[in-house]
């Protein structure tokens, strides 16, 4: 896969991504309870995440993986198409998890009347997939277009950001469902699969 094209996909993906939050914003219902004011800090690192990549961008066709290692070129060549893959994966996530939440979700953490606690489709793979989301295609992004610092600096941006507001959203579920919501949180990871970013308390 060549550098041009890779960077079509990243703007493809982009534009994909942000047509799913933008064709689902008219889905809402009256809330009852909000989040607090945390999840805005949150929500800033995980839009500055993305927004440092143009600041570290690699000349265009230069590889991530210098071409004199051992398998250079091929190398290269994986990671190109490992980024491509988790793009996508992380659009078809995201779809996927805000059409499962349905009326219940929200650009912001809320409860609604009679809401129900989401545990299937991408939520019986982790509690938060739209943050999964915003992760990886952060990464993959940074992956084809920027240094390896980049790549660092984004993902730590986005997991601080998606840890503040998962800490603060979780708050607000866990005293609406109590101990129903500490069980799942037992038995499903936050962001990441198979890795939790904080332990799950009871109640």
């Amino acid at each position: 896969m060549s550098f041009e094209a890779a960077a079509m996909t990243n703007l493809v993906a982009w534009a994909l991504y942000i047509m799913v939050f933008a064709a689902n914003l008219s889905t809402r219902k009256r809330s009852e309870r909000r989040g607090d004011s945390k999840l805005l800090v949150g929500a800033l690192f995980q839009v500055a995440a993305p927004l440092v990549l143009p600041a570290v961008l690699r000349p265009p066709g230069s590889p991530l993986v210098p071409a004199d290692w051992a398998y250079g070129e091929l190398l290269e060549q994986v990671v190109r198409v490992v980024a491509v893959l988790l793009e996508f994966g992380s659009v078809w996530l995201t779809f996927a998890a805000i059409r499962t939440l349905g009326k219940q979700w929200a650009l912001s953490a809320r409860v609604v009347r009679d809401h129900e606690l989401i545990r299937t489709g991408p939520y019986g793979l982790v509690r938060h997939p739209i943050y999964t989301g915003a992760l990886g295609i952060t990464i993959a992004t940074a992956l084809t277009a920027t240094r390896w610092e980049a790549v660092i600096i984004a993902a730590a941006l986005s997991l601080l950001g998606a840890w503040i507001r998962v800490r603060s959203e979780e708050k607000l579920l866990r005293e609406t469902f109590g101990s129903e919501y500490a069980r799942y949180a037992q038995l499903v990871p936050a962001i990441i699969p198979g890795l939790r970013l904080h332990r799950a308390r009871n109640g």
